[in-house]
């Protein structure tokens, strides 16, 4: 059974963006990695989330019916 293309998109990315922005957070609270590289790679981690969202979101079989 498939699902919406945007109830698909909205749940990979939301992992997909967490789980890459946030892991850079913890260098920059516990070795002193500078706060703006941090937020370089924040945002990196949310244009990755963005882009598995959209192939997630494409390749995954759509609700027929």
């Amino acid at each position: 059974m498939g699902a919406h293309y945007l109830e698909v998109f909205r749940g990979a990315g939301s992992v997909a963006t967490a789980a890459y922005a946030f892991g850079a957070i913890a260098p920059s609270i516990w070795w002193g990695a500078p706060w703006k590289s941090t937020g370089k790679f924040i945002f990196d981690g949310v244009v990755y989330g963005l882009v598995t969202a959209r192939t997630f979101g494409w390749l995954w079989p759509s609700v027929t019916g």
